[in-house]
């Protein structure tokens, strides 16, 4: 005989609700717990390998960081050193010179040279690293592009009609390794560029009084200006000649030691070298 009977009223069905309730109805999804997967070792060295990268991309950046502020640091020493407004103007005085011999070798007169050399930050040359003798002797390659600019007027004749030129130089920009010396009482410091720099600028020139010269003329003059610049680097800065410049007025004004030049030439050899390991 079936021991179950179904129910015959509402009351019996609610009765039997009530017993088993997860039997007659099932609202909620049934929870399945999935037993925990092992990692493989793979997978492993590959979350090592991702944290380990994520080291090496910060470890970077903070070696981008400093390489940044030592160039800076080494670019206002130079700057406080090697452009000083004494110096400045005695760079004003040779291009001053040069300007007029190399002009008078074309029969030109100079009326005028107006050099603006400002001795500013910005003007200073981009200097890395390249390898260290001694305390005293040092190699860089140099990058250097200030934004001075040189005036010249000049007066000629041509076909028996005189007129005056102007011109103007500007956009330098020179490139090369350049090797540093530093002599023993730090007061003087010599330069020499390894071989001959890559040099380059912009020249324009525009008749102010006379007739329109001929292009070939204008030709001359561009050619006269450039090689005048690359004549005088060769003679005076390229090896196995060099060019000294004197600290001594500069140590004077700012009251600054031998031991003083000689540290911050050495912090900024050292930054750069710490910047590369």
């Amino acid at each position: 005989m079936n021991c179950f009977q179904p129910p015959d009223s509402d009351e019996d069905e609610s009765i039997i609700n009530i017993i088993t309730p997860n039997v007659m109805h099932r609202d909620e999804p049934e929870l399945i717990v999935k037993p925990s997967r092992k990692i493989s070792d793979a997978e492993k060295r590959c979350r090592e390998l991702e944290i380990e990268n994520a080291k090496l991309k910060s470890a970077a950046a903070e070696s981008r960081d400093e390489v940044l502020r030592w160039r800076s640091i080494t670019k206002s020493f130079v700057n406080s050193l090697l452009l000083s407004p004494e110096n400045c103007e005695y760079l004003k005085k040779t291009t001053t010179e040069l300007m007029i011999s190399s002009l008078k070798n074309v029969d030109h007169e100079v009326q005028f040279v107006d050099c603006s050399f400002p001795s500013a930050p910005t003007n200073a040359p981009d200097l890395q690293l390249v390898s260290r003798n001694d305390e005293e002797n040092s190699q860089w390659e140099l990058k250097w592009n200030p934004s001075w600019s040189v005036q010249v007027l000049c007066s000629a004749t041509l076909a028996g009609v005189g007129y005056s030129i102007l011109i103007r130089v500007s956009n330098f920009e020179i490139q090369g390794k350049v090797n540093f010396t530093l002599n023993k009482g730090a007061s003087e410091i010599t330069i020499q560029f390894t071989k001959t720099p890559s040099i380059a600028m912009e020249l324009h020139s525009a008749v102010k009084v006379g007739p329109q010269i001929p292009m070939p003329l204008k030709t001359m003059i561009d050619r006269t200006v450039r090689g005048a610049c690359d004549t005088w680097l060769q003679k005076n800065v390229v090896a196995p000649k060099s060019i000294s410049i004197i600290l001594d007025k500069m140590r004077r004004r700012t009251t600054l030691t031998d031991e003083d030049v000689k540290a911050a030439m050495l912090a900024a050899v050292e930054g750069e070298r710490r910047s590369k390991t």
